[in-house]
């Protein structure tokens, strides 16, 4: 079942990802999910694109505060906040689970049509 929810979510961004037409090349994930070795294979898995998960999994917060220092002028305008991120590690997809997975995609997105 757990397995079943993680591909559910990484089925969900997969979706968005093909309808953005972005060409995405990886993702860089944060927040608690980033803990979570299986949910992030799962995503890898069900993606077909490489997971960077970042150092620190408050990312958000770090990217609000670097904002602020931004709008308060202590950062200079354009500014990069590569300083403020950094990924930790790199999960790659499963070769191995390719086939089943996109055959579970395809019902995937017969089911939510």
């Amino acid at each position: 079942m757990r397995r079943a929810a993680y591909e559910a979510s990484g089925f969900a961004t997969r979706h968005l990802l093909d309808l953005g037409g972005s060409g995405a090349q990886r993702i860089v994930a944060t927040g608690g999910g980033v803990r979570d070795a299986a949910w992030v294979q799962a995503l890898a898995d069900a993606t077909g694109l490489p997971v960077d998960a970042v150092a620190v999994p408050e990312g958000g917060a770090l990217g609000a505060a670097w904002l602020a220092r931004v709008a308060a002028g202590l950062e200079p305008l354009g500014s990069t906040a590569s300083g403020w991120v950094r990924s930790d590690h790199r999960i790659e997809p499963d070769p191995r689970a390719r086939e089943a997975v996109a055959a579970r995609y395809a019902r995937y997105r017969e089911l939510a049509g």
